[in-house]
């Protein structure tokens, strides 16, 4: 016989107190990560070595079960994930409204290529070269500039 007690109470369910420490915890992690992210994600995610990526494994490993709490289970989760998505969104909203950071600082996308060419403004303001945007032939092994796109 399934002893349906057991199985909400061990792996469905959570207890009011337990769902406000997912809540809360999730919200302090979210957070306290956000601007971490924020600052190294872009060179961390760029260049995706082993290394990088056992340190975001970790992190989203000690993450996930620091917002679980001692038991987790599957309303925890979902509550969870809920609320990483509301700050998300809310943060999104709040980052629309009142831009909290110069422009300077803020990490907006650039075009530095356009119709083949090389856009320089864009490039001085990247830090990068207009020797820049090279690829490798895998074939030859020799670095050479993307083909230029015909109209």
């Amino acid at each position: 016989m399934i002893d349906l007690d057991l199985l909400w109470h061990d792996y469905l369910g959570i207890s009011w107190t337990g769902a406000l420490g997912v809540v809360l915890s999730t919200i302090v992690l979210y957070l306290f990560f956000t601007p971490l992210v924020h600052l190294s994600g872009t060179r961390l995610m760029a260049t995706m070595s082993t290394a990088s990526f056992v340190v975001l494994a970790v992190v989203g490993g000690v993450s996930a079960r620091s917002m679980l709490g001692e038991s987790p289970t599957m309303l925890a989760a979902l509550l969870a994930l809920n609320t990483l998505m509301v700050m998300d969104a809310l943060m999104g909203t709040f980052r629309r409204i009142a831009p909290v950071l110069p422009a300077a600082v803020r990490r907006r996308p650039s075009v530095v290529m356009l119709e083949g060419s090389d856009r320089a403004e864009a490039l001085r303001r990247r830090g990068l070269t207009e020797a820049g945007p090279r690829t490798i032939d895998c074939a030859s092994g020799e670095c050479s500039t993307p083909p230029r796109w015909s109209s």
